[in-house]
């Protein structure tokens, strides 16, 4: 028991104590202070603050049995009551559009009712934001503006302060229903930009972890004798503004001309340091549909991106926009996608936004623009797609889904359990369209100091969260 983890972050998070604005990076700084209704463990859903679940045999609803004796962090108690106004606002707010209503049945006991049945359904609720439980009695007495930066959670850490580009500090919760945890006295987050900064502060024994992107950063890292936890379900991809008719990406010749334009297997090589990838479809390596005997390539070729643009109307090519995601961002997969497409008579000028602007961006919408996203961090490709790319997904407003891929997607979606060809159709059709550019694969890696235990790194849904509840220090 005892002592201050502090874990390095590249970027602040924006808003982070109220669940339905909360994304991105906010949630990996401040999941400490939550739970969720279940969690995702290895892909596999034990209960959390709901004690059990049901699927009714019509897949239109389900039900949750919750724990008792459960408190917020300023001692409201969680029951039916305070669950069932916590998903009201996901509802409300058009964040979960196939959830259709919230029945309580007993005190401790709520109904989920369904719009309509995807498979993803039941790991919605676990790990997620969408279910992130806060005190209704904090909201009412305090605001809507007060609880975006005031968590009051159940988690096993509670908030006790933040400063933007900072710290964020954490201390333990000695009410916590796990009796016994957390074993840590608090955390402390810190928000740093730089690299270099970041890699001086923890040589000097100013963090105890971090998490990087595999790249030159962690071979430094192992380098200096730190222990390397890599984690690749993650693929870096070009989302273009299909739906707007006046850009050129709503040309199918100009997405695959800028597909052939990049030269995957240099970025991969030259960026990677080892780790990465070259990819040519949506699924990693590492999640459940990934094939390896995808055929559906279109290889670097100048001369044909060239020819390509020229067919669609521009031989001299035009000027657009890369807009760099933060989250999971590499500041050098820009300029090299830049580079690249610059042979081919595109001229990208690069934006890095920070959070709050990205998410504009995502949420209503870009124009003549390639957003570079890094898709992935789960095992099942459907929580990706459902998350990123299917037709009830509120991102990507300029991008079209097509006729095809919503079919495909739909009949993907009905299983009762995720079906890896049917996965794979629509996946495949997002090449065959060049509507997704994916060009690397990579995701997360954590570097930790040796006596930082407990933490099952991985184990949980997302690369970012680990076991906080029993993480100990052995110093």
């Amino acid at each position: 028991y005892g002592g201050t983890l502090r874990i390095v972050w590249r970027n602040s998070p924006g808003t982070f104590g109220y669940p339905p604005e909360v994304f991105g990076d906010s949630t990996s700084a401040s999941h400490f202070c939550y739970d969720s209704l279940l969690r995702d463990q290895n892909g596999k859903l034990i209960p959390w603050l709901a004690e059990s679940y049901k699927i009714s045999d019509d897949r239109k609803s389900i039900t949750f049995r919750l724990r008792k004796g459960v408190k917020f962090h300023d001692g409201t108690d969680f029951n039916a009551e305070a669950a069932k106004w916590n998903l009201d606002n996901q509802i409300e707010k058009k964040i979960m559009r196939d959830w259709d209503s919230v029945d309580i049945l007993d005190e401790y006991t709520i109904r989920v009712n369904l719009k309509t049945w995807r498979n993803v359904m039941p790991t919605l609720f676990a790990d997620t934001t969408y279910t992130w439980m806060i005190s209704p009695t904090a909201f009412k007495e305090k605001g809507i503006d007060w609880i975006r930066q005031h968590p009051v959670g159940t988690g096993p850490y509670k908030f006790s302060s933040f400063k933007r580009d900072v710290n964020m500090v954490q201390v333990r919760n000695p009410d916590y229903w796990l009796k016994g945890k957390p074993y840590l006295d608090a955390i402390e987050h810190l928000f740093i930009k730089d690299p270099t900064t970041q890699s001086n502060l923890m040589k000097s024994g100013g963090g105890d972890m971090i998490v990087v992107e595999p790249s030159k950063w962690a071979v430094d890292y192992e380098k200096a004798g730190f222990d390397l936890e890599p984690h690749i379900t993650t693929v870096y991809s070009l989302v273009p503004d299909t739906a707007n008719a006046d850009s050129p990406f709503s040309n199918k010749k100009v997405r695959e001309a800028v597909e052939y334009a990049i030269d995957r297997e240099a970025i991969a090589k030259g960026l990677g340091f080892g780790y990465w990838k070259a990819t040519y479809q949506v699924p990693a390596e590492d999640t459940i549909a990934y094939n390896p005997n995808f055929s559906l390539y279109r290889p670097y070729n100048v001369a044909k991106a060239k020819q390509l643009l020229a067919e669609a109307g521009y031989p001299d090519g035009f000027k657009t926009t890369l807009i760099s995601a933060p989250a999971g961002r590499n500041m050098n997969h820009a300029p090299a996608i830049q580079a690249y497409l610059s042979k081919v008579g595109i001229q990208a000028e690069v934006e890095y936004p920070d959070q709050p602007r990205f998410i504009k961006y995502q949420m209503g919408g870009h124009h003549n623009a390639l957003i570079i996203q890094p898709m992935g961090g789960y095992f099942n490709n459907e929580r990706i797609t459902d998350f990123f790319l299917a037709p009830t997904s509120p991102r990507f407003k300029s991008w079209t889904r097509s006729e095809e891929f919503i079919k495909l997607w739909e009949a993907s979606s009905k299983t009762l359990t995720p079906d890896i060809e049917l996965i794979r159709a629509y996946n495949d059709q997002l090449i065959k369209e060049a509507s997704i550019i994916p060009f690397a694969s990579g995701g997360k890696m954590w570097v930790v100091k040796p006596y930082v235990k407990g933490l099952n790194l991985y184990v949980r849904s997302f690369p970012t969260y680990f076991s906080d509840e029993q993480t100990w220090l052995d110093k």
